[in-house]
């Protein structure tokens, strides 16, 4: 098993990532300014698939229907907050 960092260079309203099939995430944080996704994986790159995530701001309305909440992470000293969720 391995853990593998994703960055999320754009912050938008929704976006995919690859990665091995059976990769479980685990959380998200900021790193040196930088929100990164954090995944338990086997490393298999022959097993891939891509998968949808959404991130919400604080506030706003959004359909929560196929939607796994993930994690929360602040940015600018806490003027924006962010809700990362997985499309299921």
């Amino acid at each position: 098993m391995y853990i593998w960092k994703y960055t999320i260079s754009k912050i938008t309203d929704e976006f995919t990532i690859e990665m091995p099939r059976n990769s479980r995430v685990l959380c998200i944080q900021v790193q040196r300014g930088v929100p990164c996704i954090w995944v338990k994986t086997d490393g298999d790159k022959e097993n891939m698939e891509k998968r949808t995530f959404v991130i919400i701001g604080t506030g706003n309305p959004f359909d929560a229907e196929g939607l796994i909440y993930v994690g929360t992470w602040q940015e600018d000293y806490g003027y924006l907050v962010w809700h990362l969720f997985y499309r299921w």
